[in-house]
């Protein structure tokens, strides 16, 4: 349901501020605006492999993030992502409800093509998941623990110069587990400011 609500929105949205610019669909995405400060911000699922997914149920996980474009080909970005999972383990104990936080630091290599971009995601950074209510699970939510993030997102440039929509999707692990994956796809926009 959360991907068909965002599919929806990307659908209305992003023709509705074309418009709203006054320029016509057809025209090409503007490159001035593809180097500078961007900030995006996606929603989607939060889903685990290995034996968190199978104590848990898929949930919601959203992506906040600031960055830089050093170059046209490549960006550095700071970004938060999170997600609430419910647990799916036989009783005790009762069902509850955890929530995973992560920050990273990740490169941006980006390829070109006309107005959409492919861009890979390749960085690290802390994650620490709160309550503790996977207990079979040893270590799982242990204090901060240093992880590697890996992934792609696929941009949009609209016709409205800077905004962009974005498809985008992670996967993150800890350094001594590689059995257990989180998984977050998901939806957004995002905006890039130039630089003079």
């Amino acid at each position: 349901p959360v991907m068909v609500v965002l599919s929806a929105i990307f659908v209305l949205v992003v023709p509705s501020a074309a418009t709203a610019a006054g320029q016509d669909d057809s025209c090409p995405a503007s490159t001035a605006r593809r180097q500078g400060i961007a900030a995006h911000a996606t929603m989607g699922v939060s889903a685990w492999t290995g034996k968190v997914g199978s104590n848990s149920k898929p949930g919601v996980g959203m992506n906040l993030g600031v960055g830089y474009d050093v170059f046209e080909w490549l960006g550095v970005e700071l970004a938060w992502t999170g997600g609430t999972n419910d647990s799916d383990a036989p009783y005790p104990p009762a069902p509850a409800t955890f929530s995973a936080n992560q920050i990273e630091l990740i490169l941006k290599p980006r390829y070109i093509m006309g107005q959409f971009d492919c861009v890979l995601l390749a960085g690290a950074g802390l994650r620490w998941v709160h309550p503790n209510v996977l207990v079979r699970i040893e270590d799982f939510a242990d204090g901060m623990k240093p992880v590697w993030t890996a992934g792609v997102e696929v941009r949009w440039n609209t016709p409205v110069p800077g905004l962009w929509a974005a498809f985008r999707i992670t996967a993150s692990g800890e350094y001594s587990d590689s059995s257990t994956l989180w998984l977050v796809p998901s939806l957004g926009m995002g905006y890039t400011v130039a630089l003079p």
